[in-house]
């Protein structure tokens, strides 16, 4: 137990919904831990030598690595326990490791007196993108991070209700009385609000929810904000490719570009899809609503869909833009604004 409560993802695997490894898979495992090394360091061959830091991966890098391990290898590595084994050999240990353990639901990121705070775990269901953020806070509460399975058994997107589900139990077992105060990151966000609608449902007082840049389900949108956000996400995917190309470029040859490429592509599209459809509840309570600065202008209009059922929203801006909202360049502001705002 990582300091957490121990509770397991649906079917008793590990929170993604993957089954554990076998001895049998330890080859293929460590080709897929150097296959995604390679694909997020732009690097043709690696040895287990080699270290993460010396050939200039950044934290960005190292959160989009564990991610890929998690997503594409049923691994849950932590942040953390990657910086204390930064090698390729380090990390095929602790992938390793990860593929016959179940990974707690329930984890204490920091500890602390008082009240907690909760974080929700990203679209993967992974805890990594918010480490630098919980270790900025300037907060004495302790904060907890909720791991969620986002997949079942069958790597099939769960709804969003049966995500708030698990969240709901979870935080019951760490503090079974309010008040809460809730925190998420995009689709963590999303999963937090609702959340809070239940809890207030419920008679439980919610003290605080923070959506970091969650953008509304298309479903929510009028005719004419679906019109412009859907125009909107095809340049900032192009804006996106633009780069994930010219990156491929420098370092892959031609024929690695398009392996590497489309899998990210295609999960961030399968994330968008399965949760289009959720309708948002209502919820007559405070929002802070941290929007990114650098967003193209229609963007910014989703923001009415929020208000329509939040009509309590008060909305800061941060640095950065909706991806690299929590990139290390940017934290220190986001932290003293999500600690000002902490209830």
């Amino acid at each position: 137990m990582r300091g957490g409560h121990p509770r397991r993802g649906p079917g008793g695997g590990p929170a993604g919904g993957r089954p554990a490894a076998t001895a049998a898979g330890d080859d293929e495992l460590r080709a897929g831990v150097a296959r995604e090394w390679c694909a997020v360091l732009g690097l043709r061959t690696a040895e287990p030598h080699d270290d993460f830091t010396d050939l200039g991966g950044t934290s960005r890098q190292a959160v989009d690595l564990l991610r890929r391990l998690r997503t594409e290898l049923g691994a849950e590595v932590g942040i953390a326990e990657f910086a204390r084994q930064p090698t390729l050999g380090g990390l095929v240990r602790l992938a390793t490791a990860a593929r016959v353990a179940v990974p707690d639901v329930v984890e204490l990121m920091r500890p602390g007196t008082g009240r907690p705070v909760f974080v929700v775990a990203d679209a993967w269901g992974q805890l990594n993108s918010y480490a630098g953020l919980v270790g900025r806070l300037e907060t004495t509460r302790p904060v907890y991070g909720l791991r969620l399975a986002v997949t079942d058994d069958a790597g099939v997107r769960r709804p969003v209700a049966a995500v708030v589900d698990d969240a709901l139990a979870a935080i019951g077992e760490v503090q079974p009385q309010g008040p809460y105060s809730l925190l998420g990151y995009s689709f963590g966000g999303l999963v937090a609000y609702e959340a809070a609608v239940r809890f207030r449902a419920a008679g439980a007082e919610v003290s605080s929810v923070g959506l970091l840049d969650v953008l509304p389900p298309a479903v929510n949108l009028t005719p004419a904000e679906r019109r412009a956000h859907s125009w909107a996400g095809r340049v900032q995917t192009a804006r996106s490719g633009t780069k994930v190309r010219k990156a491929l470029a420098r370092h892959l040859p031609g024929g690695l570009r398009q392996r590497f490429a489309d899998p990210v592509q295609a999960m961030v599209r399968g994330l968008f899809a399965a949760v289009e459809d959720h309708e948002l509840s209502r919820y007559d309570g405070m929002v802070t609503y941290y929007q990114a600065r650098e967003r193209l202008p229609v963007v910014g209009n989703t923001l009415a869909a929020w208000l329509r059922v939040a009509p309590h929203l008060v909305i800061t801006e941060v640095p950065g833009d909706h991806w690299d909202l929590l990139a290390a360049e940017h934290l220190d502001e986001l932290a003293a604004r999500v600690s000002a705002t902490l209830r």
